[in-house]
């Protein structure tokens, strides 16, 4: 088997000639010089280079037998958390077995992490020498949040002379681990009231700290809600009176995700919809701990219809939700606004995103008819295209809406201070 580079090319720790060393196929460069050796040979009969073309051979089938002789009965198990928080630290600890009573030598146990940035694959941990049954526990970062699928494990091994590498992949060792997106702090933030006209939505009051007003009586029109039949006066002049309110001003924040498929523009952490998951965790925590009710709304098989969440015991909910979600599905930004305008009635702020892939304007007149309160993230696509980092974020105001502009490295804990 060809060798496998192990040294990283960008690891500036590396010096210029391991880097070269490492991209030497030894089995191959050993390979051609036994062939070349055994020509002149052949064609000047010294009798010295038949050995050494031997001894090449000999070097060869032992660095090719025995990596794959050293890694049988080999098995090594992964036991992982089931959740983290974006950020933390998680402990992954490898336990390995071997059957029989020789000694494994030069072992090295790659596993597959797309919750760390690091790398990809990792070398987890490198076992000079395995008699029995060894376990070790390495600490790895959760830089990305979501759902992902770990493994599978992967055991390597070039014992003894490391000029051929052998590896076996270790079967049923997927396991899944849930990244829980992290809240920012968010110090303030002006949530926007709304005033509905329909009194029976008295029951708002009790968790968005709304008010009515009581403000009289009337007779009695068609549409008028049964409950508010004041029945003295009824009784009293023999028809139909009912009570009459004042609006009612209630608060409440929305957040709606861009999920179309190609939508998320950038790579890793530094994409659209990260930024955008980072802002809807952040307000929706802010939300819950204030005791105003956080709507989220997006469109894929894990966020089919609007999550309402009216409680801080929510909030791990907001957290499942938020990590699941990713940009495939079909539907437009557009069309999932409308969707819903059409099933949401609580009004307030509501939260959009924009990456210059659709015109607002539509859906800006929309909400603004149903007395919604816009704010508007506008993502600087060339900077999260080009993987230009940039610190700042620009905040304007057009026709009376909040519009901030975030660049791929914006600090984004700044937008809420």
């Amino acid at each position: 088997m060809e060798s496998q580079r192990i040294l990283i090319e960008d690891d500036d720790t590396t010096s210029w000639l391991e880097k070269r060393l490492a991209k030497l196929q030894l089995n191959w460069f050993l390979s051609g010089l036994s062939l070349i050796l055994l020509l002149v040979a052949w064609n000047r009969g010294i009798a010295l280079l038949y050995g050494m073309v031997s001894l090449i051979v000999a070097t060869l089938l032992v660095a090719w037998i025995t990596p794959r002789c050293n890694l049988l009965g080999v098995t090594v198990r992964r036991s992982v958390p089931a959740t983290a928080v974006e950020g933390d630290k998680v402990k992954v600890t490898l336990n390995l077995m071997s059957s029989g009573w020789l000694s494994r030598y030069l072992i090295e146990v790659w596993d597959r992490l797309p919750f760390s940035t690091e790398n990809n694959q990792q070398s987890m941990t490198f076992v000079p020498m395995l008699s029995d049954q060894q376990s070790t526990t390495v600490s790895i970062s959760c830089d990305l949040r979501g759902v992902h699928q770990l493994g599978p494990l992967v055991l390597k091994s070039g014992f003894p002379l490391g000029i051929s590498r052998h590896q076996v992949e270790i079967p049923n060792s997927a396991d899944s681990i849930t990244v829980y997106p992290l809240p920012l702090k968010v110090h303030q933030f002006n949530i926007g009231t709304y005033r509905s006209n329909r009194a029976d939505q008295a029951h708002v009051q009790q968790h968005s700290k709304g008010h009515d007003e009581f403000s009289g009586v009337r007779e009695y029109r068609h549409g008028d809600g049964m409950r508010h039949i004041h029945w003295p006066s009824t009784a009293r002049r023999g028809e139909l009176i009912v009570r009459e309110f004042h609006p009612l001003t209630t608060t409440h924040l929305s957040v709606i995700l861009d999920l179309k498929t190609g939508s998320d523009i950038g790579t890793g952490k530094h994409s659209t919809l990260e930024y955008a998951v980072k802002i809807a965790v952040s307000l929706g925590n802010y939300a819950l701990q204030q005791e105003i009710p956080f709507s989220l709304s997006g469109s894929n098989q894990h966020l089919q219809s609007i999550q309402n969440y009216i409680s801080p015991s929510q909030h791990q909910d907001l957290l499942e939700s938020l990590a699941w979600v990713k940009a495939d599905d079909e539907i437009d930004y557009q069309q999932m606004i409308r969707q819903f305008v059409s099933q949401q009635s609580t009004g307030g702020s509501v939260i959009l995103f924009d990456n210059g892939q659709i015109d607002l304007q539509d859906s800006l007149h929309l909400l603004l008819a149903k007395n919604y309160h816009p704010i508007i993230y506008r993502f600087d696509v060339p900077t999260f295209e080009s993987k230009r980092y940039q610190t700042a974020f620009v905040h304007a105001k057009e026709r009376g809406i909040s519009v901030f502009t975030v660049q791929r490295g914006t600090d984004l804990a700044r937008l809420f201070q």
